[in-house]
Parts: structure tokens; C-alpha cells; sequence
């Protein structure tokens, strides 16, 4: 992209996330260029100004786009991917294949074909790309489905509503901290634990309600998967491994790696991962007390925790106090507070399906 911007132009560029506002569609043509070969036409009078956000973590992308006009987007992805986008608002007289987009839709892409929307305007839409190999890893590793699965889907899936404001969330979120923390983008665990997200929320995207694996494990089982599962996460306490490289290294599907957790130890496996994980971010931030200047956000991202304020009500719910009060070496409040009692933080379990 060029450092002087056109008439009408702004953009701004970091690593892994850029964001621009154009009247000039070879602009926006290089904006996507490490994602998509794509074309924007103008297809009724009036200003055709587009705003677009795009974030990268690894392979994967997030985008955000609106335009002031009415547009037809084609896009052709660099990788064979699998796609999905949702309205940011609810939108009118929108087309995507040629069928009409209604509120409760998710707009889904299979890898091998073209990207076709017709968008009304100041239509406001966000996406979510991730390579083929990658999502098929993470179905297969976490046994969610099987490539037979996301085949044929529908162009348009309707989706309850609390699953569609999940998605709309997720992507939200990621491009806002993206844009606010440079260590959520740098951090290979942080982005591991996004990538991890994106890829189970796209597949029961195009799931829907239906066709998942079930667990097929006799209860005898639980005892030794959960067992052998702990044993993994101890042996690398500096790089505590995902859900799906557990499931990889143990051979059975997240739904049978929760159950065995929940037998075990009273919560799912990605609970206990990240009970883990939080108990490492406070060993770092004690053994900083009263050391040189510590940034939260950077301590946070090294163990994977890319949300700023959904890490601080976790560590607090598990530890009593903030993060930044752990950091503190003379805390008058300290001496009353109540010992702290180990509660288990708030859950964050995958998807309802």
C-alpha cells in the first residue's frame, strides 16, 4: 500500500492488522492482496467510500468492510479456504448467490469456489477465512466432523441467535485487540488459542445444529484419558499444549477429552487448560513484584490470553484480585481482603451445537 495516502484516503498498517478508508479500488485491491484477488464494482449512484479492517494470525484472517454505496464483491482466495460472514447490523436487500440475505444469516464459503455478494448500501459485514488443510486438521484432531461433513452446505445458513452474536463477537474482538495490543500478534500462544477458536466456530458454523461425532467412549476410559492428558500438560509447563494438540497426541475427540476432564477433575479440558495457563501468567507477575516495569497485556498474551478484559475476570474469579493487584508489593487493601480461594473461573465452553 502506498505511504501517501489519495483524496479521500486513509489506511494504517501493523503487523498482522491493517485498516484503510478509499474511494479507489486498485487501494482496496492491494489491501487484500495476501488474502484475495478481488474486485469491488459501484452498482448505483452516489459516493462509493469503502472502510475495511483486516487482521492476520498465521493463515487465518479476520476482515471487516462497509461501503457507502450499493457494491458487488467478488473475491477469489489465495489458498483453497473455507469462508463465512455475518452482517455487523442487520441489512436490507442484500443478495449472496443470488439469494436474499435476512437477519438471522451466516454467508458460507466452500474452498474451490468465488466469492459473490451483492451488498446494499452502507451494508457493515465481517468475515472469517481459514486454508482447508487447517479447518479439516481441526475437525479431524478434535473428531468434530469429517470432511464429509462440510461439503454441500448451504450458501446461507440461519443460525440461533446467541450462536450467530458469538460468531459477530469473535471477529469483532480479534480485529479491536489486534488493533489496541501489538503482543496478541507476536505471541505464538495467543495465536494458537485464536486460531483454535476461529476453527471450531467456523465448523459448527457449517455444521449448523446437526452431524456432530459423538464421544463413543466407554466411562472406564475417562480416568485414564484425563490422566495421560495431565501428564502431557506437565511435562511442557512452559508451553502448555492446545485442546487439539491433546486430542492429537491422545487420540480421541474434544467432546471425549471433556468428558474424561469432567469425571476426573469437575471441569472440561479447555477449563483446566486454562486454569493452567492463568496460574502461570500470576507466577510471572509475582516473581516481577518489585522488579522493572511489567506490561499486563504482554504477560497476558505469552500464555495465550488475547482478550484484555475477559483475561482480568478469569484471573480475578480464580485468584481474588486483579492482575495489576498481584503486581502491587505494598497493597493496603491486602491485609483485609479475604484469603484467596481458588474459585474456578467463569466457563467458556465451546459452542452449543
Amino acid at each position: 500500500m502506498s505511504s501517501v495516502a489519495a483524496p479521500h484516503e486513509t489506511s494504517a498498517q501493523v503487523p498482522g492488522w491493517s485498516r484503510i478508508r478509499t474511494e479507489d479500488p486498485d487501494a482496496l485491491v492491494s489491501f487484500y492482496a495476501d488474502m484475495a484477488v478481488r474486485s469491488l464494482d459501484q452498482m448505483a449512484p452516489g459516493p462509493c467510500i469503502v472502510s475495511a479492517e483486516l487482521g492476520r494470525c498465521g493463515s487465518t484472517f479476520v476482515f471487516r468492510e462497509s461501503c457507502t454505496a450499493l457494491t458487488q464483491t467478488w473475491a477469489r482466495f489465495r489458498e483453497r479456504s473455507y469462508a463465512c460472514v455475518v452482517p455487523v447490523e442487520p441489512f436490507r436487500r442484500g443478495r449472496y448467490f443470488g439469494q436474499e440475505i435476512r437477519e438471522t444469516n451466516v454467508l458460507t464459503l466452500e474452498p474451490g469456489l468465488d466469492f459473490w455478494m451483492v451488498a446494499p448500501a452502507d451494508a457493515d459485514y465481517a468475515g472469517l477465512v481459514m486454508p482447508q488443510a487447517l479447518v479439516l486438521r481441526y475437525a479431524s484432531s478434535l473428531q468434530l466432523a469429517g470432511e464429509e461433513h462440510l461439503r454441500d452446505c448451504p450458501r446461507l445458513i440461519d443460525l440461533p441467535a446467541h450462536r450467530l452474536l458469538a460468531l459477530r463477537r469473535f471477529m469483532l474482538t480479534v480485529l479491536s485487540n489486534f488493533e489496541r495490543n501489538a503482543a496478541n500478534r507476536v505471541s505464538a500462544m495467543a495465536c494458537s488459542q485464536i486460531e483454535e477458536s476461529a476453527a471450531v466456530l467456523l465448523i459448527c458454523t457449517f455444521l449448523g445444529r446437526s452431524r456432530l461425532r459423538s464421544a463413543g467412549r466407554p466411562k472406564s476410559s475417562y480416568e485414564r484419558i484425563a490422566r495421560q492428558a495431565r501428564d502431557l500438560v506437565m511435562a511442557r509447563p512452559d508451553v502448555p499444549p492446545t485442546l487439539v494438540e491433546l486430542c492429537e497426541h491422545l487420540h480421541v475427540g474434544v467432546r471425549a477429552l471433556n468428558y474424561a476432564f469432567q469425571h476426573a477433575v469437575g471441569m472440561s479440558a479447555g477449563e483446566y487448560l486454562r486454569v493452567v495457563r492463568l496460574n502461570r501468567v500470576r507466577e510471572d507477575l509475582l516473581a516481577a513484584r518489585g522488579g522493572g516495569r511489567v506490561i499486563l497485556s504482554t504477560a497476558a498474551a505469552r500464555w495465550g490470553f488475547w482478550h484484555a478484559s475477559q483475561f482480568t475476570r478469569q484471573y480475578r474469579a480464580l485468584f481474588g484480585e486483579r492482575p495489576s493487584e498481584t503486581l502491587r508489593l505494598d497493597d493496603p487493601a491486602r491485609a483485609t481482603r479475604p484469603p484467596v480461594t481458588g474459585r474456578t473461573p467463569s466457563r467458556g465452553r465451546l459452542p452449543e451445537i
